[in-house]
């Protein structure tokens, strides 16, 4: 294959997630509990994890969607699941070069 171009797969060296933020303080309803569900993040000790909602919404559902799927859940709970991932993303990645 004369020409093709290797992906460079090194992988990161260090990953950071900003230590100025209390997470359990902005976001009150996002809950860890090791006998719900593992301790993955769910929306307010239920066992709806939060990846189930960011899932469906990423997959085209609207918020009035994942709300009539999930009777128990409020608008404001999908909006805090969105709000966590996208906090979740504000990582860095550095190279290991």
């Amino acid at each position: 294959m004369s020409g093709s171009r290797v992906a460079d797969v090194t992988p990161p060296r260090r990953i950071h997630r900003p230590a100025t933020v209390n997470a359990s303080v902005m976001f009150d309803r996002i809950t860890f509990q090791p006998h719900v569900l593992g301790g993955r993040a769910c929306i307010r000790g239920m066992r709806i994890p939060v990846s189930v909602i960011v899932g469906a919404i990423a997959h085209g559902a609207s918020t009035a969607e994942v709300l009539r799927d999930h009777p128990d859940l409020e608008e404001q709970d999908v909006r805090q699941a969105l709000e966590y991932a996208a906090w979740l993303t504000t990582e860095e990645v550095h190279s290991a070069e």
